[in-house]
C-alpha cells in the first residue's frame, strides 16, 4: 500500500470515528458542528442562513463554517488564457442558470476551476514563492491570528498561489485582504495579489478530507521538489508521506517546517 492511500485510510478512519453532532453557534449564525479530532468541526448548515457577497459567483460565508480558499498571484495565469476562460465561463453560465443540481455543479468545476488548478500547476508566471523567505513571509501574516481571528486546519504555499482550509471568525474577506495586503507591503514588490479569490463552503466530515487530501497532495501533483513549497496542517495523527511527516502532538510540513510561524499577538 502506497504512503497517500495509507494518509487515506487513515483520514477515513478518523471520520468514522467522528459521528457526533450538534448545532454551534458562531457570530449569530447556526453551522454544524462535527468532532474530529477530539475538536469541533464546523460545516455548512443547508437549513441556515448564508452571507453572499460579490457579483457573478458570490462569495458565500455561513459563520465560522469551515472554508476552503484559494488566491494566486496576479502574473499567474497569462492575460489571454484567462480572457478566453472568462468568455467561455459566460457562456455556459447563460446556459445554465441557478439554481444548479449537484450534476451541473460538478460539470462546473470539471469545466472551469480544475481548469484554472492544473494551469496553475504549470508554474506560469514569476513564481515569487518558490523562494523561501518569500513563503516564511506568507506564513507568518497568516498564522498571526491563529486562534483568535481564524483556527487554521491546513494550508499550502505553492510557488504562484496558495490553498488554505480555516474556520474564519471574522468576514472571510477581509481575511484575505490583511493576508494579502500584509505580505504584500513586507515582500515590498508592489501589487503582486489577483484581486478576487475562490472560495467554497465545507459540506460535511467526507468534503473536509477530501479537500485535505488535496491540500496534501497538490505540491506531489505539481511535481515540486523540496524548498519549492511550505505545506502545514494542525497536529493530525498521520502516516508518514513520501516528502514529509505528521505527526501526533507536532505540526510540521513538506518541503520546510514552519512550526515556529504559529503565533497568536
Amino acid at each position: 500500500m502506497s504512503a497517500a492511500d495509507r494518509m487515506s485510510a487513515a483520514l477515513s478512519a478518523q471520520n468514522e470515528r467522528a459521528p457526533l453532532t450538534r448545532p454551534l453557534t458562531s457570530f449569530g449564525l447556526i453551522a454544524i458542528a462535527t468532532i474530529f479530532n477530539g475538536v469541533p468541526m464546523n460545516y455548512l448548515n443547508p437549513d441556515s442562513e448564508i452571507q453572499k457577497s460579490g457579483g457573478e459567483l458570490p462569495h458565500w460565508q455561513q459563520g465560522g463554517a469551515l472554508q476552503f480558499v484559494t488566491f494566486r498571484l496576479g502574473d499567474a495565469l497569462p492575460l489571454m488564457l484567462i480572457r478566453d476562460w472568462k468568455e467561455e465561463r459566460a457562456q455556459w453560465l447563460a446556459a445554465h442558470p441557478r439554481p444548479w443540481t449537484a450534476e451541473t455543479e460538478v460539470e462546473y468545476h470539471r469545466n472551469f476551476n480544475a481548469r484554472i488548478e492544473r494551469w496553475l500547476d504549470q508554474g506560469m508566471g514569476s513564481c515569487l514563492f518558490a523562494d523561501p523567505e518569500a513563503r516564511q513571509v506568507l506564513a507568518d501574516c497568516r498564522m498571526r491570528f491563529d486562534g483568535e481571528r481564524v483556527r487554521h486546519e491546513a494550508w499550502v504555499i505553492m510557488p504562484n498561489h496558495v490553498h488554505v482550509l480555516f474556520s474564519p471568525a471574522v468576514p472571510v474577506d477581509k481575511l484575505i485582504q490583511a493576508w494579502k495586503g500584509h505580505s504584500a507591503r513586507v515582500l515590498g514588490k508592489g501589487p503582486i495579489w489577483q484581486r478576487d479569490y475562490r472560495d467554497t463552503l465545507i459540506r460535511d466530515a467526507e468534503h473536509f478530507a477530501n479537500v485535505l487530501r488535496y491540500i496534501r497532495r497538490n505540491p506531489l501533483k505539481a511535481k515540486l521538489g523540496e524548498g519549492r513549497f511550505t505545506l502545514w496542517e494542525r497536529s493530525v495523527d498521520m502516516l508518514s508521506t513520501e516528502s514529509g511527516r505528521h505527526s501526533v502532538g507536532r505540526e510540521e510540513c513538506c518541503g520546510q517546517d514552519v512550526r515556529s510561524t504559529q503565533r497568536s499577538e
